[in-house]
C-alpha cells in the first residue's frame, strides 16, 4: 500500500549500535542525519555514554559523515551535537522538509546518500521518506517521551505498527 510505504522504514533495529555501516556504505549512503531524543539519548537527558562518543568518532574511519536533526531547541540539540563533534539543526519541524534541506545545504550530500536514524514513525521516518532518504527505525532509549509524542505520536504508532510490519515484511 503506497500511503504505509510513507511510515515504513528501510530498516528497523535496536539501536544506532546495530547500523550496519559496511553495508550502508555500500549502498551509496554518505550521511547519516540522527534524532537526538530516545535515538542517542533518553529523552531529557544529555548524559552521552562514552561507547556512544566512541561510535560516533570512528563514523570518519568509514568515511561518513553525521548530523543532528532534532525538533528539540538551540541549547540542548548544540550541547550534544559538541559532545558529539557533528553539526547540527534545531527547531526542525519534522517530518517537513525544511530541516533536512538545510543538512543537505550545509554538509553538501545529497538525500539518495542520506540515511535517516530515529525513534518515530510520524516525525523521523515520515520526515526522511519526504525527503527522499533512506530510514531507519530504532527502539527508543527510554520510555520516556515529551507528552505530545506520549500522548499522540506513540498511540498512533502503537495503531499503524502492525500494518507498517507487514508492509517491511512484503517490501524487503
Amino acid at each position: 500500500m503506497v500511503f504505509l510505504r510513507n511510515f515504513t522504514p528501510h530498516l528497523f533495529l535496536d539501536s544506532i549500535f546495530a547500523l550496519p555501516l559496511d553495508k550502508l556504505k555500500k549502498r551509496g549512503i554518505a550521511l547519516f542525519i540522527f534524532d537526538l531524543d530516545n535515538t542517542i539519548v533518553p529523552w531529557k537527558s544529555l548524559e552521552i555514554d562514552e561507547a556512544t562518543i566512541a561510535w560516533f568518532r570512528g563514523l570518519p574511519r568509514y568515511n561518513l559523515k553525521a548530523c543532528l536533526l532534532s525538533n528539540n531547541k538551540q541549547d540542548r540539540v548544540g550541547q550534544a551535537a559538541n559532545k558529539l563533534e557533528i553539526p547540527f539543526v534545531c527547531n526542525a519541524a519534522k517530518p517537513f522538509s525544511h530541516g533536512f534541506k538545510q543538512v543537505f545545504d550545509m554538509l553538501g550530500v545529497p538525500p539518495q546518500q542520506t540515511a535517516v536514524v530515529g525513534d518515530q514513525l510520524f516525525t523521523d521516518v515520515w520526515g526522511g521518506r519526504r525527503a527522499g532518504c533512506f530510514t531507519v527505525l530504532v527502539k527508543p532509549s527510554s520510555q520516556q517521551d515529551f507528552w505530545g509524542t506520549r500522548n499522540v505520536s506513540r498511540r498512533l504508532e502503537r495503531l499503524f505498527w502492525p500494518r507498517v510490519e507487514k508492509n517491511m515484511k512484503q517490501q524487503y
